[in-house]
């Protein structure tokens, strides 16, 4: 989702997919793998191919425009067929957005994400580095995102307790022109001059075609907020969420709270034929 507050900042308050990657029993991704909107340390299955359209309502706060989102995102791969046994490249994936700036103007953004560890064991985890929102157009109004991001499931006593996602991140967007507002700014537990960003997330297990999804992505740009998804996965292929977004910055008294639905399609561009089997004698 992308909200104009202004023509010199644009306000996305919520994310591209809820609950994401291997985080929801479903192959519904979508750029950049993550739990709503924080990235997690999981990417796109080698050869896939996902896309999202996203819209949100502003339901309090300031009076702004509503923009739509929509992007594509493609596993590269190699990624594991099984899950290791010990430390190994868990694969990478590349996409890119096109998200409404307001005016009826739009930006490309480009992003990438390397998973440089697939979760192993009782305790490995996945680990992945990446970059999002790297405008080739608009850079003093983007993000140019770079982070790291932890996340692995867990359970006790053969009971699947959720998954849960730590990251940081850093922003690396030039000093917007004169009297324009900065692309990113800090919020707690960081300066607001600052340009690091903390970012959570869990998923609770799924029952059935269902699961939620709380997510925080600190800061105060396009992609900060406080974020509560329902993920929904009637198929293997479709994911919808619809959900829930707060902002983090309130003191300004621009806050813009609101809901949203999210709705991503992910195919095989690869599939592999069925491993055939012999008969018992």
């Amino acid at each position: 989702m992308n909200f104009a507050q202004s023509p010199s900042r644009n306000r996305a308050a919520v994310a591209m997919l809820a609950a994401a990657a291997a985080i929801v029993p479903t192959k519904a991704w979508a750029y950049p793998t993550a739990v709503i909107f924080s990235p997690s340390g999981k990417s796109l299955p080698a050869n896939n191919i996902s896309g999202y359209v996203y819209g949100g309502l502003p339901l309090s706060g300031a009076d702004v425009e509503l923009n739509p989102w929509a992007g594509i995102q493609a596993g590269l791969g190699p990624t594991p067929d099984a899950p290791p046994k010990g430390p190994s490249f868990g694969g990478a994936e590349l996409g890119m957005d096109v998200l409404g700036v307001g005016d009826g103007r739009y930006k490309l953004v480009l992003n990438a994400k390397i998973q440089l560890l697939a979760a192993w064991g009782a305790l490995g985890p996945d680990v992945a580095i990446g970059m999002m929102q790297l405008s080739v157009s608009d850079v003093s109004r983007s993000m140019s995102f770079a982070y790291l991001a932890v996340s692995r499931s867990f359970k006790i006593r053969d009971t699947d307790v959720g998954t849960f996602a730590v990251g940081w991140g850093h922003s690396f967007a030039p000093s917007p022109p004169d009297g324009e507002s900065r692309a990113f700014t800090g919020t707690f537990p960081f300066r607001r001059a600052a340009r690091e960003a903390l970012l959570l997330g869990y998923v609770t297990p799924a029952l059935g075609p269902l699961s939620l999804a709380i997510d925080h992505f600190g800061g105060n740009s396009e992609a900060s907020d406080l974020y509560a998804g329902l993920n929904i996965a009637p198929t293997q292929w479709l994911l919808v969420t619809p959900g829930a977004f707060f902002a983090l910055e309130r003191a300004n008294g621009a806050a813009v709270d609101g809901a949203f639905l999210n709705v991503a399609v992910t195919i095989d561009a690869a599939p592999r034929p069925p491993t055939a089997t012999r008969a018992a004698p």
